[in-house]
């Protein structure tokens, strides 16, 4: 992560006393495109070279390492440095850039004994011009440096290089005896045994190595380049107030060491170096406890807590450095008692969880800062901007990340009701238990809400601050309503919406205004949805669906779904609308439940709906309307029940007059069939011939009288030679009157008049007084096979086709596996008569059976009887197989008895379900005799063998030894 600073520092350890350099490179030697050289101390080589320059160069005559137009990244690598002398060192860099962009970067690393690559220093790309640096305290037996950069920004005055790498041996002391910090003779320049030989305490440019049994006692402030806890010693606080200030950054408890607080109050470690990065460790089998941990000039750097030990902070971590990143890396997790928080006057600042995180809050106490998740994360309490001034502060939660908390909270301090902006961007999952309170009235993006693709968020607050500014239709994400109690559904911002909305829990669920939802609505346990007066938009370009607990009820419900695919909506538990349903695009497919617009005859609600057959029908359930006792004019969308199948539009209309009784609820539905009837019905001066198979089926509650008027129809009943043949009827007869049949013949509707609301409870169809030309779909009249000389001839006849795409002929040797062996195009939707013929050129010895597959444009499958075929042949020629059954050296085939004008003849090897595996030709050898030797056998099993010419077959075992 990029750390800016405005000026090239120097590192402390450059000015230790007594510190010994063991690796130095500043490049002052090497020539300009050197890729390799020698250092104090070691060398070093590039071992990935990219395109363009990553090498020695001079820029403003200075030896540097260049990094630039490489396309790819490079690596830059130094040879093992030997640190074991003291096991203790401290790395230093540095880096520039300018004129780069943020996808440029140069990255250090440090590899101690063979272990990973751990990074201590970065620089990303950056338009203005600037240096910073990077430094590590180490230790261990040795040590390698890799830096790896990559540079692509297309300006002739970027820059972006690194500089003075240096290795420098750390001084130290040990403790010699059990004894006070302060006191000199508490340590020793030479071990753990002594002698007790310092002539100071230890200074800001040493290490305290504390071991050996020994004690030491923290009785005052104290000042120090770093400290080392190593197998049984003690570091401890004998008095309170007590800060131990770290300059050099480093603080390291080993196994069996102990670091202690020891209940003193306010005992406090800080880490003051003003370059350089910090790292707080405590080995497996170590312990530290401490009140507070506080980074303070520390600018520009990466701060580490990391180790497998026991840590305990009974208070804060106070991050009180500009542009550092502090970085939990524990492999068991850090626990925070209180809180994490930056502090006033502190800018750019970044807390980075990779691993398991415990805290009661995090604080922002002033601009910019961040705090980043990518592990488990939780706080016991909120997460909050201290005021109204504390601004542009942000929590990113990544992709695979938990983020537990309470509330999140604008104002800490309590000082006002409008407090700083807070924004949280949620990749990966959000428990929040509490709200969202004192959230910044305006309008900009640093107090935003943000569900990112693939996200969850749980939130179980019961009401939220009214300026909230929620996004959550960002992809694919899920906001879950959570709470065993009562909830808000928070009004994302007006250009926006939910994506999945999950209504869980128990309590009212209770809508604040108009929302779209773009995935699928889900309510669960014993939550309700309140849906108030507003409005609920299904707005996906994908399939959505609605499932809930028992019935949904939306006041205003739109569906404006544009989804390619079909259906674009579908109900997992039924749905009433108590207002308006708004069908604007999609088609909803019922999945067996009830759709209801309306409550009662006084409250019928209304329909909204503008949409032809190809949008905007509902299939699979029953649509249920209330009707008032006010007059419904046929035809008018106060009567229209919008219904059909998964392939048509077969709308559904009621008329009737205005009279008491007649209001109530009357529930469509469509079942649909691909067939028609012959039937016998008389309706009136006409006789009904052919009735499609196809109906509606139409209920009521709660209608006692009224006279009623009926139309149905719609597409896909085939072509229709005459509309005044069509006709309304039930399954067995008629009702009402017949009225002309409206609409047109590829769309038509059919019409009866004077039912009365007993007559309404029927299953009505499409029927006809012409049976020729009625409705129809496929019509088989014939399907038959026959031999012709040494084939098959297949011939069938349709006498109507309806949406009728191709036939596929298909074979089998038993009369249940098939094969297809051939495909012919049909017709479409037609009325005439066609034939179809089907030539198969190499028909199976003996019986064989043929069927024809029938597949409509929607892709739907049709199934002919089966007919079958004896396949004997002309004349006796012989056909033998030699030997049989026959092994992995192959066999003979022989044909005899052929005309001598006949040299040649084809042989086919077919399996037993009839596909043909091999196929070649038979020469003449001698005389009357055609053979062929097979070298290569098919796998083991059972085969039928038929020559050309020859109408005799034979069987091959083949065995595989």
């Amino acid at each position: 992560m990029q750390r800016l600073a405005l000026l090239l520092f120097l590192f402390v350890v450059r000015n230790l006393t007594f510190a010994q350099v063991l690796f130095q490179e500043n490049f002052s030697d090497e020539p300009n495109g050197a890729t390799s050289g020698t250092a104090t101390g070691g060398t070093w080589n590039v071992t990935t070279a990219p395109l363009g320059t990553f090498s020695k160069q001079t820029v403003l005559g200075n030896g540097v390492f260049l990094v630039n137009n490489t396309t790819t990244e490079g690596v830059f690598q130094t040879s093992t440095i030997d640190i074991s002398a003291t096991g203790m060192v401290t790395i230093s860099i540095d880096l520039v850039t300018g004129a780069t962009s943020n996808t440029d970067y140069i990255r250090a690393y440090y590899r101690v004994d063979g272990g990973p690559e751990i990074l201590f220093a970065e620089l990303l790309g950056q338009l203005l011009s600037i240096s910073t640096s990077g430094s590590a305290v180490v230790t261990g037996s040795s040590l390698q440096i890799v830096i790896r950069g990559i540079e692509n920004t297309p300006s002739i005055f970027s820059t972006l290089y690194f500089d003075n790498l240096t290795v420098t041996q750390v001084p130290v002391l040990y403790s010699c005896t059990t004894g006070n910090w302060n006191t000199a003779s508490s340590w020793s320049t030479v071990g753990f045994t002594g002698p007790c030989n310092a002539s100071t305490p230890p200074t800001t440019a040493q290490v305290a190595i504390i071991g050996g049994g020994h004690t030491i006692n923290l009785t005052a402030d104290a000042n120090v380049g770093g400290v080392d806890v190593r197998t049984t010693g003690t570091l401890r606080y004998t008095a309170a107030n007590v800060d131990l200030g770290i300059e050099l950054g480093f603080v390291r408890v080993r196994n069996g060491g102990v670091f202690n607080h020891n209940s003193q109050t306010a005992a406090q470690i800080d880490f003051n170096q003003n370059v350089g990065g910090a790292t707080l460790r405590v080995d497996a089998g170590g312990i530290l406890s401490i009140e507070d941990i506080t980074l303070t000039t520390n600018a520009n750097s990466l701060h580490y807590i990391e180790g497998a030990g026991t840590l305990t902070i009974t208070d804060d971590i106070l991050i009180g450095a500009d542009n550092a990143t502090v970085i939990n890396n524990r492999t068991t997790g850090l626990t925070v008692a209180d809180r994490i928080e930056f502090t006033t006057g502190t800018t750019g600042a970044t807390f980075i969880n990779n691993t398991v995180l415990s805290a009661a809050s995090l604080l922002f106490d002033d601009d910019a800062n961040s705090f980043i998740n990518n592990g488990t994360a939780t706080f016991s309490g909120n997460l909050a901007a201290n005021g109204i001034a504390d601004d542009d502060n942000s929590i990113i939660n990544n992709a695979g990340a938990i983020l537990n908390f309470v509330s999140l909270d604008g104002d800490a301090a309590g000082a006002s009701g409008d407090g700083g902006d807070l924004t949280i961007i949620n990749y990966g999952t959000i428990n929040q238990t509490g709200t969202f309170v004192d959230i910044p009235n305006n309008t900009n993006a640093g107090n935003d809400i943000n569900n990112m693709n693939g996200a969850t968020w749980n939130y179980a607050g019961t009401g939220h601050d009214i300026h909230l500014r929620l996004f959550a239709n960002n992809g694919a994400n899920n906001f879950n309503y959570s709470a065993t109690a009562d909830q808000q559904i928070i009004t994302p911002v007006a250009t926006d919406g939910y994506s999945n909305i999950a209504l869980q829990g128990t309590g009212a669920k209770t809508a604040l205004a108009n929302f779209n939802v773009y995935g699928n609505w889900d309510r669960s346990g014993t939550a309700t949805f309140s849906p108030g007066t507003f409005t609920v938009t299904f707005s996906g370009t994908s399939p959505q669906s609605i499932t809930t607990a028992g019935t949904e009820a939306f006041n205003n419900l739109t569906i404006n779904n544009t989804s390619s695919s079909f259906p674009q909506i579908v109900l997992n538990s039924s749905v009433t609308v108590t207002n308006t349903l708004s069908m604007v695009s999609g088609n909803i497919n019922l999945n067996g439940n009830q759709f209801t617009i309306g409550t009662s005859a006084a409250s019928p609600g209304a329909l909204s709906h503008t949409l032809t057959s190809a949008s905007g029908r509902m299939y699979g359930g029953a649509l249920t309307r209330y009707v008032p006792t006010t007059a419904i004019a046929i035809g008018a969308v106060g009567g229209f029940f919008p219904v059909g199948s998964a392939t048509n539009f077969r709308p559904f209309f009621v008329g009737k007059n205005n009279i008491a009784g007649s209001g109530g609820a009357i529930s469509v539905s469509f079942t649909d069939a691909l067939t028609t009837s012959n039937v016998s019905i008389v309706d009136g001066a006409s006789t009904i011939t052919r009735r499609h198979n196809s109906f509606w089926t139409v209920t009521t509650s709660g209608i006692t009288a009224g006279t009623w008027s009926l139309r149905a129809g719609g597409t896909g009943f085939g072509t229709i030679e005459e509309l005044p043949d069509l006709r309304m009827s039930t399954t067995t007869g008629v009702v009402g009157t017949h009225s002309a049949a409206t609409g047109s013949i590829t769309d038509p509707r059919v019409n009866r008049t004077n039912l009365t609301v007993l007559q309404l409870a029927n299953n009505f169809h499409v029927a006809s007084t012409d049976a020729v030309n009625s409705p129809l779909p496929v019509e088989l009249v014939a399907f038959t096979a026959r031999v012709i000389m040494n084939q098959v001839e297949l011939y069938w006849r349709t006498s109507s086709e309806l949406n009728n795409d191709y036939f596929t002929i298909e074979r089998s040797l038993d009369g249940e596996a098939f094969v297809p062996v051939g495909k012919i195009p049909g017709h479409g939707t037609t009325r005439t008569m066609h034939e179809y013929r089907y030539i198969d050129p190499q028909p199976l010895p003996g019986i064989s059976y043929y069927r024809l597959r029938q597949t409509d444009y929607d892709g739907s499958t049709t199934f002919s009887p089966i007919v079958s075929v004896s396949f004997s042949g002309l004349g006796r020629p012989l056909l033998t197989v030699f030997p049989n059954p026959a092994g992995p050296e192959g066999f003979t085939i022989r044909i005899s008895g052929l005309p001598e004008n006949i040299n040649q003849a084809p042989v086919y090897i077919y399996t037993l379900n009839g596909q043909l595996c091999m196929q070649f030709d038979v020469e003449r050898t001698q005389g009357e005799v055609l053979e062929y030797k097979v070298r290569q056998t098919p796998p083991a099993g059972t085969y039928i063998i038929r020559g050309g010419f020859v109408l005799d077959m034979t069987k091959l075992l083949v065995i595989q030894k």
